[in-house]
């Protein structure tokens, strides 16, 4: 099957359990235009197949996407009655123009920094009944670790797309890049093939992946972050929040309490700080602001 790689295509989030494993499976898909030629919604509707593998266990998911006037729905085709949660669809942001930010910021730490900052705010100015508070604590619980995950994405593509050195590195290493096999044709026809191959892979990982993580900070980075497992909980804790709105598996209410909130952003300050120290390490500072694009890799 055929994707739309147009980076302004329609997309919507989906995630569902691993019908293998059981591991949450957290994605996108791309969306069809509905059929625009017809004159009534039934018979706008238009689908694409796509498939989802488990960064776990490998196991394809063969997910359905169907697309009408009204609504955008998907489904599995092996069995349309399991439970798929997905959102509403939307235009996807332009990747490369988000991917061109990551690489010229150097502010990915003060932007982390505020979003905790406002949180703090939020906390000391709003009182609320206990009730309340319990769902605001659940979705600004969700809001820190979205924070802290899209720090570390843009702390460790920065850097590495930044380095020959380290995007070197990253190639041998990395278990996805480091056996892949390019057409002798494509190397001479597509300029910067590989640096664009490499460049979509760092973006489309899910940097909440605890042990992926961890080994790729270490081996590309040789950074240790150390015992982080509270991170885990966290994204645990965070999915819960997220997709049954504070409800667990076992169908238990999640009680986010302010001192889990506090020290929620206390770890990921200590993670921070610990993170930096390595990357000031790496190479010197660069003046971004006095580069072109021919200064990058890609």
């Amino acid at each position: 099957m055929e994707h739309c790689e147009d980076l302004e295509s329609l997309v919507m989030d989906v995630s569902f359990e691993c019908n293998q494993c059981a591991q949450h499976v957290e994605t996108f898909v791309y969306v069809p235009d509905p059929n625009f030629m017809a004159e009534k919604n039934r018979d706008s509707t238009t689908e694409v197949e796509t498939e989802i593998y488990c960064d776990k266990c490998g196991h394809e998911h063969l997910i359905i996407v169907s697309n009408t006037f009204y609504s955008a729905t998907c489904y599995f085709q092996e069995d349309s009655s399991k439970y798929i949660n997905y959102g509403f669809p939307y235009y996807n942001r332009n990747e490369l123009q988000e991917l061109e930010w990551i690489i010229e910021s150097n502010e990915h730490k003060e932007v982390l920094y505020k979003q905790l900052s406002i949180v703090e705010d939020l906390k000391q100015s709003i009182q609320v009944s206990p009730i309340l508070n319990t769902s605001l604590n659940t979705m600004i619980y969700a809001h820190i670790v979205a924070a802290i995950e899209g720090y570390l994405s843009a702390s460790f593509i920065h850097t590495v797309l930044n380095s020959k050195q380290l995007f070197n590195r990253l190639c041998l290493t990395d278990p996805q890049l480091k056996d892949l096999k390019f057409d002798i044709g494509d190397l001479l026809n597509k300029e910067n093939l590989i640096e664009d191959y490499v460049s979509k892979h760092l973006n489309d990982i899910i940097f909440h992946r605890v042990d992926k993580i961890k080994n790729m900070f270490k081996s590309v980075l040789d950074h240790d972050f150390g015992d982080i497992g509270w991170f885990g909980r966290a994204v645990k804790i965070r999915h819960d929040c997220v997709h049954r709105a504070g409800i667990t598996k076992e169908r238990e209410s999640i009680n986010v309490k302010d001192n889990e909130i506090s020290e929620l952003i206390d770890n990921a300050k200590s993670l921070v700080e610990n993170l930096e120290k390595t990357l000031s390490k790496l190479s010197p500072k660069i003046d971004y602001s006095s580069l072109s694009s021919n200064d990058f890799p890609f």
